[in-house]
């Protein structure tokens, strides 16, 4: 029994040490590459050289401004975001205490939603927002964005609300709290790691975005960040490890976000 549990143990390690090995690979990958220069990267992919230097990064940073156009997909994603998952939760809560027969539908609707192409919707709103100037700032942009991740967070939160026991919130109202208090209060509690997932899924989703954040901003200075790096590569006549050093810098939230995640829920004792 002893040698038994060793032996899990020891599978156990080695498999997360694989899956971790997998998933950083191609992340050392574009860091030791963004060292180097385009030049090194062609005669050397995958080894160290002695001429790394952080002058890509420096580049996009002060002579192309990067970091502008990273605010701009920060702020664009972030309003986008925000109103998505406050509307989408009150929604989602909405409909976990009704009924199945009724909320049902309207999960079936949000999730044909959630599966039809974008280009369905690009095609007649671009003309729409184009006819009323709405591109010239980022007005149909957010609109857009809060489009494409509404129904996935009405989904994913309704799915975890519809487990709760109406009778937590009821004893709850009992107590004196209204509804509104019971969502704003004890449902972020409840409900918090599928808030952190809905947000990473939706923030993925939307930072990588080039069609819409092509189509509906039509001012430079407004332009949102995989815009600018794809006309940043085209500049450098296909300079890969400047790319990959913008790729990196944009990058940089989600590692963040990757590693506050368990310290929050450490925090929060968080058991499951």
């Amino acid at each position: 029994m002893h040698h038994t549990k060793n032996h899990n143990s020891i599978f156990l390690t080695f498999f997360r040490c694989l899956v971790i090995l997998i998933c950083l690979s191609p992340l050392l990958f574009l860091i030791v590459n963004s060292l180097k220069s385009a030049r090194d990267y062609l005669l050397y992919p995958y080894a160290l050289t002695k001429g790394l230097t952080f002058e890509n990064y420096y580049n996009y940073i002060f002579q192309f401004n990067g970091l502008h156009y990273w605010l701009n997909t920060l702020l664009v994603v972030t309003v986008s975001i925000s109103f998505s998952l406050l509307i989408g939760s009150f929604c989602a809560f909405s409909l976990s205490l009704q009924s199945k027969s009724k909320a049902i539908p309207a999960i079936l609707i949000l999730t044909s939603l959630f599966f039809l192409p974008d280009i369905i919707f690009i095609a007649p709103l671009y003309k729409i927002f184009a006819f009323i100037g709405a591109t010239k700032g980022y007005l149909a942009l957010i609109l857009m964005y809060i489009r494409a991740s509404f129904p996935p967070t009405v989904i994913f939160m309704y799915i975890s609300m519809a487990k709760i026991s109406q009778d937590l919130y009821w004893s709850y109202m009992l107590d004196g709290a209204s509804l509104y208090m019971v969502f704003f209060t004890q449902i972020p509690k409840i409900c918090s790691f599928e808030i952190c997932f809905i947000v990473l899924y939706n923030s993925l989703s939307l930072f990588k975005d080039y069609t819409m954040a092509l189509l509906f901003v039509t001012s430079n200075s407004l332009t949102t960040v995989n815009v600018a790096v794809s006309r940043y590569l085209s500049m450098n006549n296909l300079d890969f490890p400047k790319y990959f050093a913008a790729t990196i810098i944009n990058l940089l939230p989600f590692i963040i976000y990757f590693l506050a995640i368990p310290v929050f829920f450490r925090k929060n004792d968080w058991d499951s």
